[in-house]
């Protein structure tokens, strides 16, 4: 360049195609199917602080969900919502 500056120039890109609304994180991983799903969108909701995901996953899965079983690092649902 000609002016020796470091500022990014501007590129012509084609617009970008609109995004479709996502599932909160506990639907879209309990929907998944499979033994311990429902478990681990609830523990992921709960991780990302996704309360909308929290609620929904345990309104559907209440009882696939072991609020006392620990995790591989000794975790609950409880200490993961402190933690993160």
């Amino acid at each position: 360049r000609a002016d020796n500056s470091t500022a990014p120039r501007a590129v012509d890109a084609p617009p970008a195609a609109p995004v479709a609304a996502a599932a909160p994180a506990g639907e879209a991983a309990a929907a998944a199917g499979g033994p311990g799903e429902p478990a681990k969108a609830f523990l992921r909701a709960v991780k990302d602080g996704d309360l909308a995901g929290v609620l929904s996953c345990w309104e559907a899965h209440a009882a696939a969900i072991d609020l006392e079983r620990r995790s591989m690092w000794d975790n609950t649902p409880l200490t993961c919502a402190a933690y993160y």
